[in-house]
Formats: C-alpha cells, structure tokens, sequence
C-alpha cells in the first residue's frame, strides 16, 4: 500500500471512528475551538500591538528625550522637554541625527458644516522625518513654514480625510478655517496614523525660544548610526550636566532621560498582554489535557482492536499513525471552529483594550495570513500533543493479553486508571491556577473601582471646550463666553449643579505647579512645594459633591477684581498647618523671593484621589477660574448633576454652547461613571480576560473529571454488578466512585495550589491594593473548582449506585 492510499484510509477511519462516537467527537471538537479560538484572539492582539512593526521607520533606533529635574543620588522627576532648553539640546547634542519637538493642541473646525473639535498636534518641521513617516498624499511641513507668522498649513488624517472631505483628491492645496485662522491644507497622512495625541490634525510648531517660556514637548530623537543607547544617555547626561553649571536656576534640568521609543508607546502593555497570552495558554494546556484524557479513555477501548490489526501484520509505527492523524483531524476542526471564534471576538476585544498610544498607530488587530499561521501551527501544536499520548499506549499494546481478553468486557488496569488519574489532577491543578489569577485580577478591579476617590461620580455628566488663543486672546474674553454658558447650563432642566476646571480629577497625567508656604521654609532643594494645580468656577466642587471641610467655596463675587483667594485640600492643610488652622493662611505660585502675590486660603476640601504616576499624595490647591495667573484657560472641562440621566442633557448642552457662540463646539461628551471605566480600562480588559479564562477552565475541568470518572464507571461496571449482588447498599456503591474523585479532586487541588502561589507572584504589578496570596480568593478558588468537581462526579457516582447486577452479569 503506497504512502498516499495509506492516508486515505487512515483518513475514512478517523471518519468512522467520529460517526461512531459523535458525542466524545463533540466535546473535543468544542473544546478545541473554544480554546485556540481564544488563543487566536489573544494572538491577533499580541501581534498587532506588539509585535507587528510599527510605521516609525527603524522604531529601535528612535528614543524619546526628557529631562530628569532631580538632583543626582535623588528619585528620578522627569519631565518633557522644555521650550527654552529644546533649542540648545537640539543644537549641542552630538548623539542624534535629530531630536524633534511636538506639543498638544486643541482646534475647532469651522466654516462648512458643523463646528468640529479636532485633537490637535504642532510638531517642528523635522517631526516626520525624524520618525521616517511620508505624508500619503501631497508632502510634509517645510522648513520656512514653521516659522511663527508663516505657520498657516495643516496636515489632515486620513480618517478626518475620509469622513470631512470625502476622500477628494483635490483636498491639497485647499483651505480650511481652524479656531478663526484659515490654514492651506498641504497633506493627508498615512491611513491610521494619529501620533502624537491622538492627533487629527498637524500644524507647524514655529518654535522660539524667545516665546516657549512654560511650554513642554514631546521630544523624538533618531540616534546616529553606530550610536548606542548607552553612549547616547551619557553623552546627554554631560550636556545637561553642563548646561545646568552654565545656569543652575531650579527649573534647569541636572540629566537628561532617553527611553526606547516602543518602549513609550507600550507603556507596560506588553507585561498585561504577555500575562493574558499565558493565561489564555493555560486554557490551551487544559484542553489538551482533557482532550488527551478523553482520546486515552476512548483509546484504552480499542486495545482489542489494535492488538488485532498488529496480529495481522499493521506495524507498530502505522497504529501510532492513524491515532496522530485521528488527533489531527480533530484539531483541526478544532481550529476552523476557533477562527471562526476569533472572528467574532477580535472587535469587541479591542473594544475593551487600553492600547491608547498604540491606537496612533495602524494596529488593529486581524484575522492576517500571520493570525491564520499562528492557528494553524496551534492545531498542528495541539493535535501532536493531545493525540501522542494514546498513540504510544495504542503502538504498546500486547497482542497476547489482548487477545486472550476476546469474548469478555475488557476492564481497565491499574496502570491505566493511574495515568487517566494522573491526568485529572494536572488538569485541575491547571484550572485553579487558572482560576486563582482570574480571582486576583478580578478582586484588584473590584477594588480599584469601590475606591473612595473623594468625590462623586453618579449622575454627573462631563465634557470639554477648547478656548484657543487665537479666538479668545486674553483671560477676559475667555470669562465672557464662560459666565453666560454657565448661567444657560445652570438654567437647564433637572440640573442641581454645574462648574468647570481647567483639569479635571480623572486626567490620566498630572497638573502640578510649585508654590511656597508663607513662615514656612521649603522642605525640597528647589524651594517649592509641589501640588495637583486647578482653576475651577464656582459650583465645581459642589456639582461632584466635594466636602467643604472648613471656611467657604467659591463665589461669582471671586473675580479679578476682588482679592486672591484659594481652596486647598485636606491633605494640603494638614501637612502643612497641622493642629492648626489653615483659613487666612497665605500661599504663592513660585519661591518665597518671587515678585508674585500672596494668595489667602479661604476653605478646606476632602482630597480628591488624584493620579498618582508622579505625586503619590492628594495635595491640591483650586484658584478661581477669573483669578488664575497661569494668563489663559485653554481649556476647560465642565461637569453637571443632574438629577436622573445626565447623559439625556447632552443635546441641550451643545445648544446652549452655540447659542453663547455658533462656532463653539463640545468634545468628550460622557458621564463621569464613563470617564472613570475609561480611566480603568486597563484593569477592565484584564478582569474580563482573565475572567473568561477562568470560567472556560472551570468547564474544562467539568468535562475532563466527568469524562473520565464516567468512563472508569463503564470500564469497572462487572465490578460493581458483583459488589451490588453481593449485596452492597447504592450508597456504597456511590461511595465508591465519589471516594476515587474526591481523592483525584484533593490531589489536583494541593497541586494547583502549591502552582498558585509561586505563579501569582509574577501578576503582583497588575494588582490593585491586593497581595498575590489574597486568602479571600484562594479559599474562594478551592471551594469553587471543589464544588464543580463535586457536581461532575454526581452523574456518574447516581449510575453506578442504580446498576442492574443481574443485567452487567449476563452481559459478562
């Protein structure tokens, strides 16, 4: 028989064995498809996020540059570059072929249709190049055009490209109008790139050093050929080193910080997403466990049957092979199954991921000839691995012993019933590990969402207004779009409270500003104290329910006319003035010696949970929004209580904004309860991961106990039909099957337990105010997996004690 014509039959007998057994056929077929499915979803994921190259030309060669404020031996305070320091470090360094500069913007949209907010990035003539992008249609910003006065160009996204201007061609060269100045458009870039910021739009920096005084950038940096990273950090840390003795003010960076750029981009997402990839690779190991364990049950059947093909002259090597190819097949249903799986749950998946600064980037995730290979090479992975195990026993077979069982229920060995033994406990020992890190996972989100952060979040819905420069020059013209738009939101219907705030407490960066304390020396080598800073209107506090602890909250008699007064937190009064009072207490932006003016604290409030990335303490100080000397508001988010569904003002909103001005628009529209999942989604995308893990191993192990304990009834049945006429009770019989789990159950149990403690300790960094030896969740996994075991051996222990002895005897 030729090679080809043997595979065909060992093909048609596959087919007949799975019509003989469409139930165990099923289970295995379901399973498989289930778990690579999972693992195709993770992988497509894995892969664009991490592992698909990014559009950034030679990404390895690309750093970002910040600068370190602390002083050398302290903990690092890094910082993005600043305006003033840009010009010199681009100059001096002789490290980089280039270091680029961008910065966040916020632009409204206006002229044709309806007014637009647009996120927004002024990035030096140099950005693109640096990162090896080209414009996909028209060119890149040229070098006399980001000059101040000669800025008057916008590169467009594709996306915006598509959805505004509806794809035309002709788009080049035309002009739009962004915050009351119209730019010439000169380009679209390639199709799902939005970096940095989200960026809709591109604009010339036009940096002067004259005129960047309190501006920061984002700072990307192509090294020199031949310049490694640690050469270049300290080539950098020189230059700052002596830009810092040529000027040593407290604002003057002491080194420099140079970190890989994909490295920036993930931001410890390759760390939760390498957890989940194990994760959903535990769910594979399990499969294969109970595949192996089913296809050893159904294989110890046919041991008759071998040993008769292998009397007959099959060689040992061809038995072994029709139980691969057996095992294949399955497989690979098992992965048609799950590729249809993982069409089906790449969207939402990305739906729930925190991939933010990677979603600059053209990564989403798909079902790509890389994803169809890696499911493809899984099956292949998952078929030799569940089906080798009963190949070899099968290949074993003694044709005598066998053969001399013919004409009798063959019953199982003990060395059979030890490998099948051995094989639930592993497979349990796998579930609870398993199941033990979707307990961590979800018990540290639990807690991260029951935190008490200060401030309510129910029935209040949030959004922005951008307040550019160049439609609202100076402070009080701002204030007069502000007030009216105030007074027509407070008039609203169901609204209890309304205010807004230049940042507001969910921002997932930090606001900080250094102040000096009056009668009291600074406690750091700069002078100042450093706090979370915030100008807010009237009614902020009280619309997300703020205690007022001591004195008063703002009024509208607090404008610039009346004297500076602040608001600080609690956390501020008590450090500061402890055991006393801090009403009439007087503090200043900028060291003591600063010609600034002193500000009188007027009120204490509950401190706010803040973030915490930089400052790990709440201390906060709020300044009236018509008395903040920052000189302009920018921006501001608003926040609105409502009694009911906030979300359902949201229309009345955006009318009221455009009747204080028609080309006023509004921008991230959601509750706060929206903005904190936002906030969290990090811990979100792993607690529902990780939980459907678990769940799917809890099944697992369902099947793998029931399976086997069913087919160690079926194989023992002339054993029990003997036990019960002899006149043993059903409850012994019971007894007799549930003694057998129980002590599989026990022993996988002590296992996974032991598996749990030293593998949750690599989980400890995604965990929330919660130790990876939480007793709570371990407890709770070995009750659960327990239980479950327990409700699978209850259908197989019932049939063992209702067997008929009269019946299994006549069949022996």
């Amino acid at each position: 028989m030729s090679v080809a014509d043997g595979l065909r039959h060992d093909l048609r007998w596959s087919l007949h064995l799975m019509r003989r057994h469409p139930g165990l056929t099923a289970s295995v077929v379901v399973s498989l498809g289930l778990t690579i499915g999972a693992n195709t979803t993770v992988f497509s994921v894995l892969h664009a996020f991490l592992l698909r190259p990014l559009a950034i030309q030679d990404v390895d060669r690309v750093v970002r540059v910040r600068e370190n404020m602390a002083a050398p031996g302290q903990r690092p305070d890094l910082r993005s570059l600043q305006g003033p320091n840009y010009g010199p470090w681009r100059a001096q360094n002789r490290v980089f072929t280039d270091i680029a500069a961008g910065t966040w913007f916020d632009a409204a949209l206006t002229g044709e249709g309806r007014p637009e907010h647009l996120s927004a990035a002024l990035v030096s003539a140099n950005f693109f190049p640096v990162l090896g992008i080209k414009p996909f249609l028209g060119r890149s910003i040229a070098p006399e055009e980001d000059q101040p006065g000669r800025d008057q160009v916008v590169l467009l996204s594709y996306d915006l490209w598509v959805t505004r201007f509806g794809a035309a061609p002709g788009v080049v060269g035309r002009r739009v109008t962004l915050n009351g100045i119209s730019h010439a458009v000169i380009g679209v870039m390639p199709r799902g790139f939005h970096h940095p910021y989200q960026a809709q739009i591109w604009l010339p920096l036009a940096y002067s050093g004259a005129s960047s005084l309190g501006q920061e950038y984002y700072a990307p940096a192509r090294l020199k050929p031949g310049i490694a990273l640690q050469r270049a950090r300290a080539e950098m840390n020189d230059l700052a080193t002596r830009l810092w003795q040529e000027d040593p003010r407290p604002n003057t960076p002491r080194s420099a910080n140079l970190s890989p750029m994909r490295e920036e981009l993930v931001h410890g997402l390759d760390k939760l997403l390498y957890l989940l990839a194990a994760g959903s690779a535990f769910v594979l190991l399990i499969a294969c466990v109970n595949v192996a364990n089913l296809l050893l049950a159904q294989g110890l059947q046919q041991g008759r049957e071998a040993a008769v093909r292998l009397a007959l002259g099959a060689s040992r090597l061809r038995v072994a092979r029709q139980v691969l190819i057996h095992s294949l097949l399955l497989a690979a249903l098992g992965a048609a199954l799950g590729a249809l799986f993982a069409a089906s749950s790449i969207k939402p998946l990305v739906a729930l991921s925190p991939a933010s600064a990677l979603g600059e980037f053209d990564i989403e995730p798909r079902l790509d000839l890389s994803t169809l290979g890696f499911t493809i090479g899984a099956a292949l992975l998952v078929g030799v691995v569940f089906g080798l195990l009963p190949a070899l026993r099968l290949s074993r077979t003694s044709i005598g012993g066998s053969l001399q069982a013919a004409g009798r229920t063959l019953t199982l060995r003990r060395s059979g019933q030890r490998l099948l033994g051995a094989l639930v406990i592993a497979e349990v020992a796998l579930s609870l590990m398993l199941l033990v890190g979707a307990g961590l996972v979800l018990r540290s989100f639990e807690r991260l969402q029951g935190e008490n952060r200060g401030f309510d979040v129910r029935d209040t819905l949030s959004f922005s207004v951008s307040l550019p420069e160049s439609r609202f020059p100076g402070l009080r013209r701002q204030v007069a779009f502000v007030r009216p738009f105030l007074d027509r939101l407070r008039d609203l219907p169901s609204v209890v409270a309304v205010g807004a705030t230049t940042t507001d407490p969910l921002f997932p960066g930090t606001n900080a500003t250094g102040v000096a304390i009056e009668g009291r020396p600074a406690t750091g080598p700069t002078g100042l104290e450093t706090l979370h800073h915030r100008a807010i209107t009237p009614g902020y506090l009280e619309s997300l329910r703020v205690p007022l602890i001591a004195g008063r909250l703002f009024t509208d008699h607090d404008d610039e006319r009346a004297p500076l007064v602040a608001i600080v937190s609690k956390s501020m009064a008590e450090r500061y003035w402890p055991g006393g009072s801090a009403i009439g207490k007087r503090v200043k932006r900028g060291r003591t010696d600063s010609n600034r003016p002193w500000i009188t604290v007027v009120g204490v409030v509950g401190s706010l949970k803040e973030n915490d990335d930089w400052l790990p303490y709440p201390d906060a100080w709020y300044l009236p929004y018509t008395q903040s000397t920052v000189g302009s508001l920018d921006g501001l988010t608003f926040t609105l209580r409502a009694r009911g569904s906030a979300l359902a003002l949201a229309p009345m909103v955006r009318e009221a904004a455009r009747a204080v001005d028609r080309d006023q628009p509004i921008y991230d529209v959601m509750t706060m309860e929206q903005r904190l999942a936002q906030r969290t989604t990090p811990e979100r995308f792993s607690a529902v991961l990780y939980t459907s893990f678990g769940v799917l191993g809890l099944m697992l192990a369902a099947l793998g106990i029931y399976g086997v304990l069913a087919f160690v009834v079926d194989q023992r049945l002339p054993e029990i039909g003997i036990r019960s006429a002899l006149g043993a009770r059903p409850g012994h019989l019971r007894a007799l099957v549930l003694r057998f789990a129980l002590l599989l159950t026990v022993g996988g149990l002590a296992v996974g337990i032991l598996g749990a403690l030293l593998l949750t300790r690599l989980m400890s960094s995604q965990l929330y105010q919660i130790s990876p030896y939480d007793p709570v969740v371990l407890l709770s996994a070995l009750a659960c997996l327990g239980a479950i075991a327990l409700v699978s051996c209850y259908v197989p222990a019932s049939r063992a004690a209702r067997v008929d002895p009269v019946r299994v005897l006549r069949q022996e």
